[in-house]
Formats: C-alpha cells, sequence, structure tokens
C-alpha cells in the first residue's frame, strides 16, 4: 500500500487546527470564501473544497444554503443520538465505536443478504469498486467508504440500519483523524480494500455465514491495528 496523503488532507488537518487548537475560528464563526481561504493556506480552492467536506463529515463545519460555512456550534461533538462519540486521538473512543460494529454490522448484513434486490447488489459491488479504487490511487475514501457501508444498510430494507449509519461513519471519521502514523494508516487502508470486497462477494452468494466471518474480521483487524498507536 502506498504512503500518500493527499493535499485535501493536509489542508482539512490544517483547518482543523485553525478551529480545535488556535481558535482562529470560532464555533458559530462564518469561514471566509474558498478564494479567500485558498490564498490564506496557499492551496487550490479545489482543495479547500474537498477539505470543507471533510470537515463537514467530522461534524466541524456546516454548510448554511445561501449564506455559506460555518463552524458548527460544538465542533467535532456527535451530530444526534446515535451518534454520541467526539472526535478525538483516544484509543477508548475508537474501540467504542468498533465495538458497536461488531454487533450492528453483522446483523445488518444478514439482512441485506435476504432483502437485497439484485440492482441493491449491484450498487453494493460499485460502492466497493469506488472506495478501493480511491484508495488504491491515494484519493480521499472517507466518502466512498461511507457510500459501501451506505448501500448495504439500504439493500437491508431496515430504516433503523440507515438511521444508524452516522453511528459507522463517526468511526471511519475517528480513524482518518486519529491516525498520525502513514503505516498506520496503510494498514487500515489494505484492511477497507481486502474485506470490503469479500463481504460484498459474500452479500452476492447470500453466504451469511461467510459474511458475518469478514465483517467482523474486518473490525477486529481495525481494533487489533489500532493497538499500534
Amino acid at each position: 500500500m502506498r504512503k500518500y496523503v493527499s493535499l485535501s488532507e493536509e489542508t482539512a488537518e490544517k483547518l482543523k487546527h485553525m478551529i480545535l487548537d488556535e481558535g482562529i475560528y470560532s464555533p458559530g464563526q462564518k469561514l471566509p470564501n474558498e478564494s479567500d481561504l485558498s490564498k490564506e493556506l496557499s492551496v487550490s480552492r479545489t482543495s479547500i473544497r474537498e477539505a470543507v467536506k471533510i470537515l463537514i463529515s467530522g461534524n466541524i463545519l456546516e454548510i448554511r444554503r445561501g449564506v455559506g460555512t460555518f463552524v458548527k456550534e460544538n465542533p467535532g461533538a456527535a451530530s444526534n443520538l446515535f451518534d454520541m462519540l467526539y472526535l478525538s486521538d483516544k484509543k477508548e473512543t475508537l474501540k467504542e465505536s468498533l465495538n458497536i460494529r461488531l454487533i450492528l454490522e453483522p446483523a445488518m448484513i444478514k439482512q441485506t443478504i435476504e432483502f437485497a434486490t439484485e440492482e441493491e447488489i449491484e450498487k453494493i459491488f460499485e460502492a466497493e469498486m469506488k472506495c478501493r479504487e480511491d484508495i488504491l490511487n491515494g484519493k480521499l475514501f472517507m466518502e466512498s467508504d461511507k457510500l459501501f457501508h451506505e448501500a448495504i444498510a439500504r439493500a437491508s430494507h431496515n430504516k433503523i440500519f440507515e438511521q444508524l449509519m452516522p453511528l459507522l461513519h463517526q468511526s471511519i471519521t475517528i480513524i482518518n483523524y486519529s491516525m498520525k502514523d502513514e503505516k498506520i494508516k496503510d494498514d487500515f487502508k489494505e484492511n477497507a480494500v481486502i474485506y470490503h470486497k469479500k463481504i460484498a462477494e459474500c452479500i452476492k452468494n447470500k453466504d451469511y455465514v461467510g459474511a458475518e466471518i469478514y465483517s467482523k474480521t474486518h473490525v477486529y483487524n481495525a481494533i487489533k491495528i489500532m493497538k499500534m498507536l
């Protein structure tokens, strides 16, 4: 796995530091427009746009349509009842999030195997392929990672699993921002590449036993990698 940090990720980290650590932008404050931020951080407007997307998914920024981009009132905090985690570098926070996934994901996948249509299974494979390509090409993959899990949740035909997706998304965000060592980041990425594909194939083949094993192994591996911090 190639060691690579995109300019957008670096930019997101800079903005995050300016908000959470330096207090340059306060809760509720409107950010400068893309052009001004681009000049301030010496990056392209595209990098600013992608960095903002990262921080939105991390509950640090929000877009108010027709007004602009703002720092959230409680930046980094959970946004709903099922998303009661905070972005941090604490191992315990990430461990708790992953342990919840051990419970939720096998049950969700079982329902997906029972109720998914051929079209929905095709969308799961498309999302898996997009995530794998983003990782292998060194691109931002948080969004495509989330889309893969969302495709599985949607195919379960269970609204509760869809509503629980923000909880899973939070663990993905925590992993992205908590990993400072590139080797550890690469291990997480490789874990996703291998096991997303195995899970998708088991769903297609209606192999619940295999899907349960692979989904749990995927999370157990994340916990194991996390212990290296």
